[in-house]
């Protein structure tokens, strides 16, 4: 149906040579390897960035919870907040791109790059998330 790629498609053929043992152990390990790597990369290449989300959102509950516990009274509560801070966090450093890269190629005249400065969208992060802290569970 055309969804997806085959199980062993694209992946390169082990190398022959020095290293492997006379009875070609060494080129069926690194075969086996490589193939593993690819449906590996295959399985996870489009939730990659849903898992990473999901790993920001729970470490940024658990620093909410650990930080407001008397606040938020649940880890439930943390949890949602963390995953609320984390989608707009990935809204952000989009957001950030989308204004910068337009004023960095009318500013210089040629195109920047493919993003923004590295520190740029970290910073911007941070600083959302302490607001959203602020905001949420006032100062102290």
């Amino acid at each position: 149906m055309g969804v997806g790629k085959a199980p062993f498609d694209g992946l390169a053929p082990p190398p022959t040579g020095e290293g492997n043992t006379a009875d070609g152990a060494g080129a069926l390990l690194l075969e086996a390897l490589s193939a593993a790597i690819g449906q590996w990369h295959q399985f996870f290449g489009g939730q990659i960035w849903t898992l990473s989300a999901l790993l920001i959102a729970v470490l940024l509950a658990a620093l909410l919870f650990r930080l407001f516990a008397e606040s938020l009274g649940q880890p439930g509560g943390a949890l949602v907040l963390g995953a609320f801070l984390s989608g707009h966090l990935e809204l952000i450093e989009h957001g950030i791109q989308l204004l910068y890269l337009p004023a960095a190629f009318l500013w210089i005249g040629q195109p920047a790059g493919d993003s923004a400065p590295p520190l740029l969208s970290p910073t911007a992060q941070v600083a959302f998330v302490g607001f959203a802290a602020y905001r949420c569970f006032g100062p102290g």
